[in-house]
């Protein structure tokens, strides 16, 4: 095979990689022209996109948001931090969430709040997995037990580089700076890791977002049609899960 230990070229701030015997490198490289792991993770965030947006809900970020991109969330503090700093860049990339959903003013389930908080606004981010380490080396026998301990650590993440943010711009450690203080606006500061496991699993936030796109979509349809509500929800939440099922296995191929 000699292909086998060869470079993978990708983006210089991404992981390097080499070629190994079972091609799982290549199927899972980042920063890669084309590579599968962007084209799944801009394929669930845009499937994401165009589901809130049949539902009417107002949403930034994936194709049929507001503005196709958050980027702009941080950048009143983000600005004033120096360019020629090499770790900078790292840092503001790892603050940008996929997208922000908005759903205050409509009425919230349990299933919704967990994920857009009580007053209904918050920051999502599309995560996807690939087999390997993070399910071999765990015994828990839950389902989807790998997808949602790596929902659970996005927001330890986002924690972590708002604060290493905040100290660039010379906020003391025992002190919540800008950059945090905005995360905070979001659900407490909670992003949502929305997250396609490698197997067709998919995360609690997941199902949570569904759920109240489901609600929605379905609210909507009933103010046309005397139907049963239940019977009306299961459909379009059948129909929501389907489209971001279709989406996580042909996204992989």
């Amino acid at each position: 095979m000699p292909f086998i230990g060869r470079p993978i070229t990708n983006n210089a701030n991404c992981p390097t990689a080499q070629v190994d015997a079972y091609g799982h490198s290549i199927k899972t490289v980042t920063g890669a022209t084309g590579d599968g792991t962007r084209r799944l993770h801009d394929s669930m965030n845009n499937g994401t996109s165009i589901l809130l947006y049949q539902a009417g809900i107002p949403h930034i970020g994936g194709c049929n948001g507001l503005k196709h991109t958050c980027k702009d969330f941080f950048s009143r503090s983000l600005n004033r931090l120096p360019e020629n700093d090499p770790h900078t860049k790292r840092y503001t990339q790892g603050i940008i969430p996929d997208m922000c959903v908005d759903g205050t003013g409509r009425e919230l389930d349990e299933e919704a709040k967990k994920v857009l908080g009580d007053h209904g606004r918050a920051l999502f981010d599309w995560k996807t997995l690939a087999p390997g380490k993070a399910y071999s080396e765990n015994a828990s026998t839950e389902f989807a037990a790998v997808a949602n301990k790596r929902q659970i650590e996005v927001t330890r993440q986002y924690r972590t580089m708002a604060k290493h943010l905040d100290a660039k711009l010379g906020t003391p450690p025992d002190e919540i700076g800008p950059v945090e203080t905005e995360l905070n606006t979001y659900n407490s500061g909670a992003v949502v890791g929305l997250v396609a496991g490698a197997f067709g699993e998919m995360s609690e936030g997941v199902h949570c977002i569904t759920s109240f796109i489901a609600s929605e979509l379905a609210s909507d349809h009933l103010q046309f049609f005397a139907l049963d509500p239940g019977m009306v929800r299961s459909i379009f939440l059948r129909r929501v899960r389907r489209s971001l099922g279709l989406r996580v296995s042909t996204s992989k191929i």
